[in-house]
This record gives structure tokens, sequence and C-alpha cells, in this order.
């Protein structure tokens, strides 16, 4: 694989989250959402030599989802539809903006992860697998669940304001 391909494979699989949620946010089906980011994953792989290098690679990528969003919309019956066509095409424009900035603020995010201390850290990705209620959690740590939403009411405005602050100096 050159370079170039191997660029063009990191953009795209670090673009992976923000897809998904683009597609979610305007499909509101988790698995309709899978298989649609599956196609445009395919139709972005076709068109690779169609991506102009230096160009915001989640724009191209956002307009093709866009497109494979409404091909899904309109082989379904439209009771299934969730969101008007005009709506759908506003809410489709605010996220792909959305899209284009979420990178910057995920890079933030990951990197105020990295300074919280471990036992925040793991509290935080017990509260978030499958089974981590706050009531869970309680029990496994011998506590109420008052105490545990506190204590993630407290990581998460920490997490917050860290995202906030580096995304400012970003800025500046």
């Amino acid at each position: 694989m050159d370079r170039d391909s191997q660029q063009f494979a990191g953009l795209l699989a670090s673009s992976q989250p923000t897809l998904f949620g683009y597609i979610y946010s305007l499909v509101g089906d988790h698995n309709r959402s899978w298989d649609i980011l599956q196609d445009v994953n395919l139709t972005v792989l076709r068109k690779a030599r169609d991506f102009e290098e230096g160009t915001n690679f989640l724009a191209w990528s956002t307009s093709i989802a866009y497109f494979h969003v409404l091909a899904d919309r309109r082989a379904r019956p439209k009771e299934e539809h969730l969101l008007e066509e005009q709506l759908l095409s506003y809410l489709a424009e605010r996220q792909a903006e959305r899209a284009s900035t979420s990178p910057t603020r995920l890079d933030a995010l990951l990197r105020c992860l990295e300074h919280i201390d471990d036992d925040q850290r793991s509290l935080l990705r017990k509260r978030y697998r499958s089974n981590g209620s706050v009531k869970n959690l309680a029990n496994e740590m011998n506590t109420t669940a008052g105490a545990i939403s506190q204590m993630l009411r407290r990581i998460r405005k920490q997490l917050r304001l860290c995202v906030e602050r580096r995304l400012s100096q970003q800025q500046t």
C-alpha cells in the first residue's frame, strides 16, 4: 500500500464514528445506520481517486453519506420516514457542519481523558459498558446510586471544562 493509500485509509478509519453519528442522526435506527455506513464506505473507497488531497475529507464523505441516506429513504415505505424531506435536508446540512468540527472535539476529549485519574477513567468505563447502570455500579462499589451519580457528574463536568478549554486554545 503506497503512502497516499495509507493516508486515505487513515482518513476513512478516523471518520467512522463521525460518519456513523451523522447517518444515525438522520436515520434514527442503529442497524440501518450501520448498513448505510457500510455502503458509504464502499462508495468512498470506489471514489477515492475523486478526493482532492488537502480538502475536507469529512465534508466530502458526509455528502456521500447524505445521498446514501436519501437512497435508503426512497427504498422504504413512507410510513417509516421519521422526517419530511425538507427537514431532513436542513438537518443534514447542520450535521455536516457539526461533523466537520467534531474531530477536534473528539481529539480534545481523548486528551482530557488522559489527564483524569485511573479511578475516574475506570468508573466511566464501567458506567458506559453494556450493563453499567448507576444502580449496578452502586451495588458493585458498595455505595449508593446517588454517590455514583454525583461522582459521574463531577467527572463529566471536569471533562467538559477541559474540552472547552482545549478547543478555545485551538481557536486562538
